[in-house]
């Protein structure tokens, strides 16, 4: 997917970049009737469409079966229940390991500086030292030593009696390899990590990141759209799911989604262009 909030796919190994409505794909139309299915023998709350519970705290307290994350929010998760002593079993699954595995490149110790900064070299400067300086990264990633964490060795920590008074993703763009890790974070996690480590897959666009200034009414149109016909569809919600699929068909054309696409497209043509120079 191109992006989470619009329809519009490409295939990895495609060079050409070639995008499409994915809403029109027979794969989408497939999947929907499996989630009908799963949705027909109770594998969700029939309410889950309208849902305002905590998902994760649905899961610590056994309400839900499963939860799907990024492994470092999982793994963390597993140590959080597993200091507390929770009663349930928990286990970590790969639900796609046929899959390419690919990494968030645009986003990775992501930092902006405003463009009216009048000292930004000072501004980087900082950072730089935030992220080289064991001491004062230390204290920006973990708190207080004793108090809100305690260190084991050089890149390891347990949590202290007031870990919870510090944490959060205030520090989340400082990954360096001064990180410290959780002493007790699940063995298991960091060996899918390992694995997935030598499995990443590089592709043309991996780093190209879609402009929407051009497009932003139809983007925001297509977006109501996906919200209004195609999460019903998505939760198995909708009762005839030919009829459904077509009107979400229909409505994503009225609210522009060719006008998208037709630009995604030119800016991914210019995007690998450039990268073949």
């Amino acid at each position: 997917m191109l992006d989470l909030d619009l329809p519009i796919g490409f295939k990895l190994t495609d060079p050409a970049g070639k995008v499409f409505n994915v809403y029109e794909t027979p794969e989408f139309k497939e999947l929907v009737y499996y989630y009908k299915d799963l949705a027909e023998h109770n594998t969700w709350s029939k309410s889950a469409l309208n849902s305002k519970l905590d998902h994760q705290q649905e899961f610590r307290e056994g309400k839900t079966a499963s939860i799907t994350h990024n492994v470092g929010t999982l793994g963390s998760l597993m140590t959080d229940m597993r200091e507390k002593n929770s009663t349930y079993e928990l286990a970590l699954a790969d639900i796609t390991p046929d899959k390419k595995k690919s990494v968030a490149v645009s986003t990775q110790n992501g930092v902006a500086i405003h463009a009216t900064s009048k000292n930004p070299e000072r501004a980087l400067m900082m950072l730089d030292l935030l992220q080289n300086d064991k001491e004062l990264h230390d204290l920006i990633m973990s708190g207080i030593s004793g108090v809100h964490y305690n260190p084991v060795g050089d890149d390891k920590y347990t949590n202290a009696e007031k870990n919870a008074n510090y944490t959060g993703f205030s520090n989340w763009c400082f990954n360096s390899p001064l990180n410290r890790d959780n002493a007790s974070f699940p063995d298991e996690a960091n060996a899918l990590t390992e694995k997935w480590e030598g499995e990443v897959f590089h592709y043309p666009l991996e780093t190209f990141v879609f402009d929407n200034s051009k497009v932003k009414t139809e983007v925001a149109n297509v977006g109501n759209v996906m919200l209004q016909y195609g999460i019903p569809l998505e939760y198995g919600t909708v009762k005839d799911v030919d009829k459904g699929l077509s009107n979400l068909q229909k409505q994503i054309k009225a609210a522009g989604i060719d006008k998208i696409i037709a630009e995604v497209q030119r800016q991914i043509d210019e995007f690998l262009a450039k990268s073949a120079q």
